[in-house]
C-alpha cells in the first residue's frame, strides 16, 4: 500500500492521490502511478493562481488581489463547479503573499453559493470542490 510509511507514523491512511511536480503529465507517470497506486490529480483548466512566480516583472505574475479577481471573473464567466483551484502554501516570493487573501477568496466564493470538498470526495462522492448551492 503506498501509504504504509505514512500509515505507521500517523495511524492515518493516505488517500491514494498525488501530483507529479510542476503537474508534469505523460503516459509513462500515468503508468507509474497505476502501478504504485496512486491516482494522479492535478489542477483544472485556467485555475492556476500562478502564485508560485516570484518574479514581478514576469508576464504571469499576479499579485494578492489580481489571484482573487482572476478566480471571481472566470467564475462569472464560465462557473467553477467541478474545478480545482491551485494554489500553493509557499513560494519564492519576497512580499505580497498570496496566502493572504485566500480568505477572503474563499468568502467570496462561499457568498457565490460554493461549498469546497476533498479531493477524495470529489472522486469517491461524485461531490466537486467548488459547488454552487445545498
Amino acid at each position: 500500500m503506498p501509504d504504509s510509511m505514512f500509515r505507521r507514523l500517523t495511524g492515518i491512511h493516505l488517500a491514494p492521490l498525488w501530483r507529479a511536480p510542476f503537474g508534469e503529465l505523460n503516459r509513462d507517470i500515468l503508468r507509474w502511478a497505476a502501478e504504485a497506486g496512486w491516482k494522479h490529480t492535478g489542477w483544472s483548466l485556467r485555475c492556476d493562481s500562478w502564485d508560485w512566480v516570484a518574479d514581478s516583472a514576469s508576464k504571469l505574475y499576479r499579485t494578492p488581489n489580481e489571484i482573487v479577481t482572476h478566480f471571481e471573473r472566470l467564475e462569472q464567466s464560465q462557473g467553477l463547479n467541478g474545478r480545482i483551484l491551485l494554489m500553493h502554501l509557499s513560494s519564492e516570493r519576497k512580499n505580497e503573499f498570496p496566502y493572504t487573501v485566500l480568505g477572503r477568496l474563499i468568502d467570496s466564493l462561499r457568498g457565490r453559493g460554493y461549498r469546497f470538498v476533498t479531493v477524495s470526495g470529489l472522486l469517491n462522492g461524485g461531490k466537486t470542490p467548488a459547488v454552487k448551492g445545498k
